[in-house]
């Protein structure tokens, strides 16, 4: 369990790589300019909170693989201008795996989100991004909440939901 503040990430292959890691907040994280992945959390990670993180022109900005646990928390941040997508969600996941309020992701070369498994969104500019604004890729999505956002602009669509995915809970979007 650990904090981190004021950091700055630049020109890496990874900016910030959590590996088996529980409990931690950034605050203010600026990470820019990652060849690959601007976070990963790779691997039972649980309960980690990122606060102000800006993460620009990395690939993607946030992703999760292999198992990633519960309760993930993203805040007042920006993603945006990433190759591939903003926010990967890809893992094979328990329970809820990221909450994301007050936060503007945009002008991603593919999707705003893409998502296996259910998140919570709140509050959020979801924008200009390649490809959809919120894509739900798999019929295990099926208790995701989608409240009070603003999604537009996006090429393909603003939200896409797969057939079969079922349960999810969108409102004052």
């Amino acid at each position: 369990k650990s904090t981190f503040k004021n950091i700055a990430i630049n020109n890496s292959y990874i900016g910030l790589y959590a590996y088996n890691s529980d409990d931690n907040t950034f605050n203010n994280l600026n990470i820019t300019h990652c060849t690959s992945y601007g976070i990963n959390m790779y691997h039972l990670n649980d309960r980690d909170t990122f606060n102000n993180t800006k993460i620009k022109f990395c690939s993607p900005g946030i992703g999760s693989s292999l198992r990633t646990y519960y309760d993930h928390n993203l805040t007042f941040s920006e993603i945006v201008n990433n190759t591939g997508a903003g926010i990967s969600f890809d893992a094979t996941t328990y329970d809820r795996l990221w909450t994301i309020t007050d936060t503007l992701i945009a002008n991603n070369t593919e999707d705003g989100i893409l998502a296996v498994e259910d998140i919570y969104l709140r509050r959020n500019t979801i924008t200009n991004n390649g490809r959809y604004g919120i894509y739900f890729s798999n019929a295990l999505n099926d208790n995701s909440e989608i409240i009070n956002n603003t999604v537009m602009n996006n090429v393909n669509q603003d939200v896409y939901i797969v057939s079969g995915s079922t349960g999810h809970k969108i409102s004052g979007n």
